[in-house]
Parts: structure tokens; sequence; C-alpha cells
């Protein structure tokens, strides 16, 4: 999955492209923390709120930061999102993630 640009990732709600077969995806971004040395992004599908919706799921990808160079015909850095295959890194950013979610909603209250 491919975002358009690093500043993209303070926008809200992000335009994702499928690489494999160019469908766009409207998703909202949730939260974006480290783990480990590599990034981390979550997001939720956009769905207007008519107050017809469930809870939205989650989803969590691996951003990597592509920089121009000889083989892949960029001008700028691209950001791409890499879905998370290894069961165990998916485990630990989504425990991550939720105690990110916890200690937010507790500095609210």
């Amino acid at each position: 999955m491919r975002g358009q640009r690093p500043t993209d990732l303070e926008e809200k709600l992000i335009v994702l492209e499928d690489l494999d077969n160019g469908y766009e995806f409207y998703m909202r971004k949730l939260d974006l923390f480290e783990l480990n040395q590599q990034e981390y992004i979550v997001f939720a599908p956009f769905e207007p709120d008519d107050g017809e919706h469930n809870a939205p799921d989650i989803i969590i990808m691996r951003i990597l930061h592509i920089k121009p160079n000889k083989n892949n015909r960029l001008k700028q850095e691209e950001i791409q999102f890499e879905s998370i295959l290894n069961r165990n890194e998916l485990d630990a950013a989504f425990t991550r993630f939720n105690e990110r979610m916890v200690l937010d909603a507790l500095a609210k209250e």
C-alpha cells in the first residue's frame, strides 16, 4: 500500500493505493507509534458518521520510507505501508496500540 508523502502521516484521513491492483481505500488514521525501531500506523476504514456503523475494524501496518534511488524512479521520498504477516509482531504492535489508547483515555479523565 502506498501513501503519497511523509507529510501525509499528519493527516487524519489518508487515501491508500494498493500497489497490486490500483484500488484506493479511504482510511482514518488512529495512531502512529514506534516499537523495536519499527514505525507502525493504525487505521480504521473511513465511513461517514451516519449513526449506523458498529465499532470499526482496525488495521495495523508497518511504515516504510522509500527513498529515491536509481532503481525506483522516485523524485522524492515516498511512504509505503506493509502488512504484518508475523503473528508475534502483530500481537506486540496491537498490545502497544492498546496500551497507548488506555493511557490516552486515562489522561482525558
